[in-house]
């Protein structure tokens, strides 16, 4: 009887092998399984482009979105969607409406996307954040006859009245 000789470094590589071989199949079964809505695009980043979104913003708001005398929607943050449109291709429709009922719509899938959001700890939490496009810089303003004035004057200095 004649005895078959395998090496004992061979016995490991074919399990091996035929993992590999398992996920290359998975793989092209994943890659060919996409869904047809599902078209990449390099411009924005993601294999998935909507035909359209919906932006919502506050209705009173402005320069940055309002709607003007005539009911058309206007204002800085609406022209910046309108330019996002342009250069990628996907139509924006505009929800103008009361602050509160702005972020209910985004939280709750009404809407893909506020026009413009302040940052802050609680809002981290519900939503995603891109690259801020402005900065505003404020500041409270009192007279100089007003008690919160004489009050403030105490903190001069400090990250509050400087």
């Amino acid at each position: 009887m004649k005895k078959k000789f395998i090496k004992p470094i061979q016995r490991p590589l074919f399990p091996a092998l035929l993992a590999i071989l398992a996920l290359l199949a998975c793989g092209l079964w994943f890659q060919s399984a996409r869904q047809p809505n599902q078209q990449s695009d390099n411009r924005l980043g993601t294999s998935y482009r909507p035909a359209k979104i919906i932006v919502a913003d506050d209705r009173s708001y402005p320069p940055f979105a309002f709607i003007d005398t005539e009911g058309r929607v206007r204002g800085i943050t609406i022209d910046i969607w309108r330019l996002w449109s342009q250069k990628t291709g996907v139509e924006v429709e505009f929800q103008l409406k009361e602050w509160d009922a702005v972020l209910a719509a985004v939280r709750d899938g009404q809407a893909e996307a506020v026009g413009g959001l302040f940052r802050t700890p609680q809002r981290e939490e519900l939503f995603d954040f891109t690259t801020p496009y402005f900065t505003i810089a404020t500041s409270l303003f009192f007279t100089n006859r007003s008690k919160v004035f004489r009050a403030l004057k105490t903190w001069k200095g400090s990250w509050l009245a400087r």
